[in-house]
């Protein structure tokens, strides 16, 4: 089979997801963004989302820039249908509103295709969807500008992926993912994970549905993971759009899928793991009490430092604050012994200390957020350090720090160069 043939065939099972799913689509949304390159127009972003027929639309939307166009309109299912193919058959991009755009696309029956759950809210829509990204040649492909953007009559953004995600409303990942990328999805409005309630008590689930699909035909899929290791199996049944599994502690993991009955197929997932910072959309732990002791049982970790007290020498916590600003962010606790046992401490004017720590000694000052939490009769400081906006941040007569693993440590030429790179271009 040539790769050309392959393509037909993979389009082909996104034309039959979108038959299948017919009934419950309206509109389909389709974004375009593209910047202007040796006299020729290129792919920056473009996508192609079914809406459901219960969905008010925002109107069709052009607006130019110099050198870089963003234009959202809609079409039928079947003239999408057309659009797509006329691009994998005559290699080119055709619709209202935009330039014609010479492209030659291709499709993987493996690595082309993904199942995106409703936690993610990559695109336009909040439900589970199948997403098919077509391979672009470099010919065709562009990066959003990265000056600033003005127009007389349009708003001002300091880059074009901004420019993007407000004007299209997607959230595809850093700058790098508008470069050059095209999808067509098919989104599956039968049911979603609106919320996962976590508590010592077991759990709670909300299921939300845009489709005539009844919740007798959703199933619940739950694995439990207490923390002693004990895993729990079962199946959760919908009343009312809720379910419950009662429990005698907090999970350590947990792993919740929707199943269709009909066609057994898997609709939607949420997971939450013990340890980990953030956690998915939609998923809510009751207690702060119980979220610090499953924080302190999994250990410290790339995004969690233990402190039994803050030390007279400042620089240290400034130290731990720079690393996980200059990464990804992350916690530090303050009355955890390294071992993780809970002792407890008190900050006198915890706030104004903390700020005045990360404002003396950090350059730029670092955000935070803190917390003061009683975990069994004992306090303890939880303080959050957001990825920073502004890297690098340097911790005076000490230098650039990042994390790794659980520990802070000088950054490479190599870290500091890249932090230098991600920061805009004015």
């Amino acid at each position: 089979m040539t790769a050309s043939d392959t393509t037909r065939t993979v389009l082909n099972q996104l034309f039959d997801l979108w038959d299948r799913r017919s009934e419950d689509y309206d509109k389909v949304l389709y974004g375009v963004a593209l910047a202007e390159q040796a006299d020729a127009w290129r792919i920056v972003l473009a996508f192609f989302v079914p809406l459901p027929r219960t969905a008010t639309h925002d109107p069709p939307l052009t607006a130019n820039y110099q050198g870089f166009s963003i234009t959202r309109g809609f079409l039928t299912l079947e003239q999408t249908k057309e659009v797509l193919t006329g691009l994998v058959e005559a290699n080119a991009l055709s619709l209202p509103g935009i330039p014609k755009i010479s492209a030659s696309a291709s499709l993987h029956p493996v690595s082309s295709i993904r199942h995106v759950t409703s936690a993610e809210n990559r695109y336009p829509i909040t439900y589970p969807l199948t997403q098919f990204h077509f391979s672009l040649d470099d010919s065709c492909r562009a990066s959003p500008p990265q000056p600033r953007l003005y127009s007389l009559n349009l708003p001002l953004y300091p880059r074009g992926d901004l420019a993007i995600e407000d004007l299209l409303k997607v959230k595809l990942g850093g700058f790098d993912a508008y470069n050059g990328s095209l999808f067509a999805v098919a989104p599956d409005y039968r049911a979603k994970i609106a919320e996962l309630r976590l508590s010592t008590k077991g759990l709670q689930v909300q299921i939300e549905s845009l489709s005539e699909t009844e919740e007798k035909d959703i199933l619940g899929k739950l694995y439990f993971l207490t923390t002693n290791g004990k895993a729990t199996h079962t199946d959760l049944v919908f009343n009312g759009h809720m379910a419950q599994f009662g429990a005698t502690e907090f999970p350590h993991e947990v792993i919740l899928g929707l199943m269709s009955k009909t066609d057994e197929t898997l609709i939607d997932e949420r997971t939450f793991q013990a340890g980990i910072q953030y956690t998915q959309a939609g998923v809510v732990v009751e207690s702060k009490e119980q979220d610090i002791e499953r924080l302190v049982l999994s250990g410290e970790s790339f995004q969690l430092e233990f402190k039994r007290e803050l030390t007279s020498k400042r620089e240290d916590f400034a130290l731990e604050a720079a690393a996980f600003a200059n990464c990804e962010g992350g916690r530090i606790l303050i009355g955890v012994e390294n071992k993780g046992e809970i002792v407890g401490c008190s900050i006198p004017n915890p706030m104004q200390t903390i700020a005045n720590i990360l404002r003396d000694w950090c350059e730029p000052s670092i955000d935070f957020h803190y917390e003061e939490i009683s975990v069994r009769g004992r306090v303890v400081s939880a303080i959050t350090i957001p990825p920073g906006k502004e890297k690098p941040y340097i911790v005076k007569d000490n230098g650039i720090y990042v994390r790794s693993a659980g520990n802070k440590r000088a950054a490479t030429r190599y870290e500091v160069d890249q932090m230098y790179n991600e920061k805009s271009v004015f």
